[in-house]
């Protein structure tokens, strides 16, 4: 009679010893659950995070590429059309640009380089006096790495790539342009996008002196 009476006792609920199993199981289960959302979260975020800094540069390299197709030989002495380095490139071209030079001679001098905060930088300047100094610099993507340039020479019977160029030693532009741009999107993620040419047409000359008197007319209205 008394083992029964214990039977029926155990039985109503659990033991003190069962509930905090019970509740260990229970918590180890949810931090289990927890941490994995939390790396799928952090892993769509670096995803994410990867996509978009591929779009940005593409974006930027096609902004540079441009200005690049629409590049023209000045007829002044008071400029260099074109002074590429290895890291840094300045030319003038026909293309609009963020700052109001454009708008105002149809016409601007632009820089591309990266700067020692590590940022990859257009710079825009006065067209038609380089000693003119005081252009407006605008950050186009930060965590850049490095740019690389080459160009392309196509004149005579020897062509080959050159690390440098200056249109007034080479009497002309460049017949193509090679951009190599390397950036780290995130942390310890190094990329480096493909290599890509960018043709120039070197026959395009402009009178800078009568487009700095014309104002903005000029744009796409090229002579030769």
């Amino acid at each position: 009679m008394l083992e029964v009476e214990r039977r029926k006792n155990s039985s109503k609920g659990f033991t003190l010893l069962e509930l905090l199993v019970a509740f260990t199981i229970g918590a180890m289960i949810i931090g289990i659950m927890v941490g994995v959302l939390r790396l799928g979260i952090r892993s769509w975020e670096k995803g994410h995070q990867r996509v978009d800094g591929y779009q940005h540069l593409r974006m930027m390299t096609e902004q540079i590429m441009e200005d690049m197709r629409s590049a023209f030989h000045a007829d002044s002495d008071k400029v260099t059309s074109f002074v590429g380095e290895n890291d840094k490139v300045t030319f003038h071209t026909t293309t609009g640009g963020l700052g109001p030079l454009s708008d105002i001679y149809g016409v601007r001098r632009v820089s591309y380089y990266i700067d020692s905060q590590g940022r990859l930088v257009m710079e825009e300047g006065y067209p038609f006096d380089e000693s003119v100094t005081g252009g407006k610099a605008v950050p186009l993507f930060d965590g850049a790495e490095s740019i690389e340039f080459r160009y392309y020479n196509e004149k005579g019977d020897i062509k080959e790539w050159f690390k440098n160029w200056d249109s007034k030693e080479f009497r002309g532009l460049p017949g193509a342009v090679e951009i190599t741009l390397t950036a780290v999107i995130e942390e310890d993620k190094r990329i480096e996008l493909p290599p890509v040419i960018v043709p120039i047409y070197t026959g395009r000359i402009i009178n800078t002196s009568a487009a700095a008197v014309r104002g903005g007319t000029s744009r796409g209205v090229p002579s030769r």
